[in-house]
């Protein structure tokens, strides 16, 4: 059985499409994969208790922090619970998400909508986006 982590740096619930859709995504992979299936995103007030039929690990991180802290301090903090967890493919729309696990050795899928915006982001993509998975070629594995 395929094991996925869905590891993301935005906050759930808030208003948005993005937010929308990382809900979405998680009741159905967790539809598909079961206990196999484990979001992992920021912790705030409104889901500190909030119930979801699909597992999800809410780390702790101070909001009062720059945006590059916040998302560096999840990818660590999150680090060893991925571990734990031992996914097959980790699932991202986080640039820095997808670069970082990769180094770890994960198999990473990252999601991306337009071009980016940064000289970072862009050079990121290039490095990593060889070695990526097409989400067309996850079908066969």
């Amino acid at each position: 059985m395929m094991k996925l982590l869905y590891l993301t740096n935005i906050q759930i619930p808030a208003k948005g499409a993005q937010n929308l859709q990382i809900q979405a995504m998680s009741r159905a992979f967790n539809l598909v994969l079961g206990k196999d299936f484990l979001l992992i995103s920021p912790q705030n007030k409104e889901n500190k208790f909030l119930d979801t039929d699909f597992n999800w690990i809410k780390i702790k991180i101070s909001k009062s922090l720059p945006r590059f802290l916040k998302q560096s301090i999840l990818i660590f903090k999150a680090l060893q619970r991925v571990f734990k967890f031992k996914p097959n493919y980790i699932f991202t729309r986080d640039i820095a998400v997808a670069c970082t696990y990769k180094i770890f050795g994960f198999q990473t899928i990252y999601e991306v909508h337009r071009p980016f915006q940064t000289m970072i982001g862009d050079f990121l993509f290039k490095v990593i986006s060889k070695k990526n998975k097409n989400c067309s070629n996850l079908a066969s594995t």
